[in-house]
């Protein structure tokens, strides 16, 4: 083994720390890159015992306060939906959140499926079902609040002075979104916030699994289902599925919360990959066109 990352060196200094891990050296064991993630760092370790076990290493994104991100909440979080199954407990973090390690889910994941030409629709109920589970989670008073208002605004300040920005047009479409695209009132619950098909992982015996809980926070189911919905570019039909077997919600609600959701996105990604003036003008008035 012969990492090329130094960020995985440095935390390897830590093996002697993980359970499981540590019954073996870092040099019998192999270590892949996982390229899913847009923001950290992920290796696979594959342990060179009979059933060759397999673990994942989350190195965090150093910035995580840019993007919003609480890791520490998160942690929790993940304690209690690992309960349910609905993701895998974490077997080690460190003191200060910079990483952590957890068991790998062997399967594939939802894009994965549908990239192979499989259809999505005999997915719905058990994506419905995985999510009323977690929204049904108890919750706690302390976990981050999710308006969407709020969450624009936070990416807006960053965004705005940039020298580089045209400010009069990007500001006037702001208003426009901003106007129509405030949050009603809702039921408060435990949200994922980043329910995209590459999140999901359809497991070796075909339990299904959603993991990286780490825009997670308390805030309208619906948004899930409108991530989940966007990504996976469900018909009509297949929505009217979905809100079925979730048992909530219309049609219009949903398509509100897609262009919410597709708002907040659009400037993550605007901060994430310091996307061109030009660009983002471009993404906002393609939004604000479909906005009622």
């Amino acid at each position: 083994m012969t990492p090329h990352s130094h960020a995985l060196i440095d935390v390897l200094k830590d093996w002697r720390l993980w359970p499981t891990l540590n019954q073996y050296q870092p040099d019998e064991c192999e270590f892949v890159p996982l390229e899913q993630g847009l923001t950290n760092e992920n290796w696979l370790i594959t342990l060179p015992n009979k059933t060759k076990q397999q673990f994942v290493i989350r190195i965090n994104a150093k910035n995580a306060k840019v993007l919003n991100i609480h890791h520490q909440n998160e942690y929790e979080i993940v304690e209690g939906i690992s309960q349910l199954n609905i993701c895998p407990a974490i077997t080690y973090k460190d003191a200060n959140y910079k990483y952590w390690v957890r068991p790998y889910i062997s399967g594939d994941t939802l894009a994965e499926y549908q990239n192979r030409g499989l259809s999505m629709t005999d997915k719905l109920q058990s994506v419905a079902d995985t999510l009323k589970r977690a929204h049904c989670q108890p919750i706690q008073n302390h976990w981050p609040s999710v308006n969407t208002f709020v969450r624009t605004e936070f990416f807006w300040a960053q965004i705005l002075p940039n020298p580089s920005m045209q400010k009069d047009g990007i500001e006037a479409l702001k208003h426009q979104l901003d106007s129509a695209l405030q949050p009603i009132t809702h039921q408060v619950a435990l949200c994922h916030m980043d329910t995209n098909l590459h999140n999901w992982i359809v497991d070796e015996s075909g339990s299904l699994h959603l993991i990286d809980w780490e825009y997670a926070g308390l805030g309208n189911p619906i948004w899930d289902l409108a991530v989940f919905s966007d990504s996976a570019k469900l018909s009509q039909s297949d929505d009217s599925k979905l809100l079925e077997f979730y048992g909530k919600y219309t049609l219009d609600e949903l398509e509100l919360a897609k262009q919410q959701m597709e708002y907040l996105s659009i400037l993550w990604f605007a901060i994430q990959e310091n996307t061109h003036s030009n660009t983002l003008m471009c993404e906002l008035n393609n939004l604000a066109i479909r906005v009622k």
